[in-house]
């Protein structure tokens, strides 16, 4: 990695492989789950997200969400969050009780599957709003 004033530059290189590798940007919101243009389409120059899946490509990578990713975690080369994953979060004891159900069940929240896939080197955060923002800061007994 390199500095660069107070910034701290990851070290991205053009592939000379035509080959995207591929990276699951995790959205906090459900609604963003399409997001990004189909791998192999150009995307509106108008619209942030494609604008930012262009210069992924650039280097190299094409950006998928958890939704649109076909292929196995295991040959992801990173998996991105947008925001801690909720598995961080403070939960009341009935999405405990949910989150445990659904782990036994085999299904598991998006970030434990990365983990068990063998990714845990290759998660990164992208703090995307203040903590002020998350659901688990609103105080009910305030409003």
């Amino acid at each position: 990695m390199t500095k660069r004033d107070d910034l701290v530059c990851l070290p991205w290189h053009k592939s000379k492989d035509t080959t995207l590798r591929p990276i699951i940007y995790a959205p906090q919101q459900e609604n963003m789950a399409n997001i990004f243009c189909q791998p192999g389409t150009e995307g509106d120059e108008q619209d942030v997200w494609h604008v930012v899946q262009a210069r992924f490509r650039e280097h190299g990578y094409e950006l998928y969400t958890p939704e649109n990713y076909d292929g196995a975690l295991k040959d992801a080369a990173w998996v991105i969050f947008q925001n801690m994953p909720r598995d961080f979060k403070p939960m009341s004891l009935i999405k405990r009780i949910k989150q445990v159900v659904q782990q036994a069940l085999g299904k598991g929240t998006f970030y434990q599957r990365c983990v068990k896939a063998g990714m845990a080197d290759r998660i990164a955060v992208a703090l995307y709003e203040p903590p002020i923002v998350e659901e688990f800061a609103y105080d009910k007994k305030k409003s």
